[in-house]
C-alpha cells in the first residue's frame, strides 16, 4: 500500500480510491504501516489535524470521503478540534440511517469520552419537537447502552414530556436492570423520585394470569420484600386498593410501657375469620329489665343492613341478659324470667360488610413455589477508563 502523498495541504488519491481531504496547513494522516500513524493518538502534533472549518465532499454507496485503517492500538480515523466544534461529525440524509457509525468485533463499536459527558445525543426532529430518541444502543445477545462513571451517575436520561429513561426487552431479559454492589454502604439497585403526583416508581403487567402476575415484585433473603413508609401519621406507608392476600401471618406493632424502644415493638396477631365481617362494641345500662340499643350512624353506613348481624352481651351485674329483636335501626335486650334489674352490660356487634360477597373459607390459587425470578442481580461489566 503507497503513502499519501501532501500537496498544499490536500492529500491526493490512493492506491485504495478513497479521497482522503484534510484541513489547509494540516499533515494528512498514513494508512496501513505508515510511520507515526500507530504512534500514541495526539502525542505528535504532526498528526493532528485542525481544519479551519466543516469540510463537505460526496461519495457513493460504499466508501465515505475519509477512509481510514490502523492495525495497531491507534484510531483509524481520527478528529481533532481546537476550536468549538465536533472532533468527527457524520451526517446522514436518508431516513433511519445514522449519521455516525461504529463497529467492532471485539470490543465496543463508539467510545466517547470527555469532561461533560462521554457520548451525547440529540434529536432535532422537526421544528421544536422529536419524536425519536437522543441515542439508542442495541444488542443482539450484550448489552445495548452501558455507562459507567467513578463518582457520578454511569447513565443519566432527562426528557420535558417523555420518558427520561425507556428500557424495553423482548425475550426473558429485564426492561431495566440496576444493581448496587457498594457492601454495606450501597445505595438503591434502582431508585425512582417523582415530584408531582405520580409514584416515585410505577410497575405494570398486563399478563392475564390469575393470582401470579405482578406489577412490583420485591425479594429479600432476610429483610422486607417489600417496604412502604411515609412521613406523615395522616396517610399509609402500605396502601391496597382492591383484595390484600396474604400468605402468612399479619401482625400489627404497637408500643408498650415497658420493654419498648425505637426499634423493638410488641407484634400482635390479626385475627382471621371464616367470612367477611365488621364489629363494633359499646357499654349501656339495662333499666327496670330491658333497653333499646341504636346502631351508631356510622356503623350502620359500613354494614349490610339487609342480612342479619349477631349481638353478644356481657352484664356488668348478677342478671342474665338476652337480646329480644333486631331491626335495620337497633336491637332490644331484656332480662331473663321478666327481671326488672338495672345494670350496665357491654355488647359487641358482629355484621356483614356493605357490598361484600358471601363468601366462608374460599379457596384461593397462589403459586407454586418461586412465581419470579429470585436471587437474580445484574452485574454489568466495568467499562475501560
Amino acid at each position: 500500500m503507497r503513502q499519501l502523498k501532501t500537496w498544499r495541504g490536500r492529500v491526493l488519491r490512493t492506491s485504495l480510491g478513497a479521497a482522503i481531504l484534510a484541513g489547509a496547513g494540516a499533515t494528512a494522516l498514513a494508512f496501513g504501516q505508515a510511520a507515526g500513524v500507530q504512534a500514541a493518538l495526539g502525542a505528535s502534533s504532526s498528526h493532528s489535524v485542525h481544519p479551519a472549518k466543516t469540510k463537505s465532499c460526496n461519495s457513493g454507496a460504499n466508501t465515505g470521503c475519509l477512509a481510514g485503517s490502523n492495525s495497531g492500538a491507534g484510531a483509524g480515523v481520527f478528529g481533532n478540534n481546537t476550536g468549538a466544534g465536533p472532533g468527527v461529525q457524520g451526517n446522514a440524509a436518508g431516513e433511519g440511517e445514522v449519521g455516525v457509525s461504529g463497529v467492532s468485533s471485539k470490543g465496543f463499536g463508539v467510545g466517547g469520552s470527555g469532561t461533560s459527558g462521554g457520548v451525547v445525543g440529540f434529536c432535532s426532529g422537526v421544528g421544536s419537537s422529536c419524536s425519536s430518541t437522543g441515542v439508542t444502543g442495541h444488542s443482539v445477545s450484550g448489552i445495548g447502552v452501558d455507562g459507567f462513571s467513578t463518582s457520578s451517575a454511569g447513565v443519566t436520561g432527562e426528557s420535558d414530556s417523555a420518558d427520561g429513561v425507556d428500557g424495553t426487552a423482548e425475550g426473558s431479559g429485564n426492561g431495566v436492570s440496576g444493581a448496587s454492589t457498594g457492601g454495606s454502604q450501597a445505595g438503591y439497585g434502582v431508585q425512582g423520585s417523582s415530584s408531582g403526583k405520580d409514584a416515585g416508581v410505577g410497575g405494570f403487567n398486563s399478563n392475564s394470569t390469575v393470582n401470579l402476575a405482578a406489577g412490583v415484585y420485591g425479594f429479600s433473603s432476610e429483610g422486607y420484600g417489600v417496604y412502604g413508609q411515609t412521613g406523615s401519621s395522616s396517610s399509609y406507608g402500605l396502601y391496597s386498593q382492591g383484595n390484600a392476600f396474604v400468605d402468612g401471618e399479619i401482625f400489627t406493632s404497637g408500643s408498650c410501657k415497658d420493654g419498648c424502644t425505637r426499634t423493638r415493638h410488641v407484634a400482635a396477631f390479626a385475627s382471621r375469620t371464616s367470612q367477611p365481617t365488621i364489629d363494633d362494641v359499646g357499654e349501656t345500662v339495662l333499666r327496670d329489665g330491658a333497653a333499646r340499643v341504636a346502631l351508631a350512624a356510622d356503623f350502620a353506613n359500613t354494614i349490610d343492613l339487609s342480612k342479619p348481624y349477631v349481638v353478644m352481651l356481657t352484664p356488668e351485674g348478677d342478671a342474665a341478659l338476652y337480646v329480644a329483636s333486631r331491626t335495620a335501626s337497633g336491637f332490644e335486650v331484656r332480662q331473663v324470667g321478666g327481671g326488672r334489674s338495672s345494670i350496665a352490660f357491654a355488647y359487641r356487634i358482629v355484621a356483614k360488610p356493605y357490598g361484600f360477597r358471601d363468601e366462608r373459607l374460599p379457596f384461593k390459587t397462589v403459586s407454586d413455589g418461586p412465581a419470579f425470578k429470585q436471587h437474580q442481580i445484574a452485574h454489568p461489566p466495568a467499562l475501560p477508563h
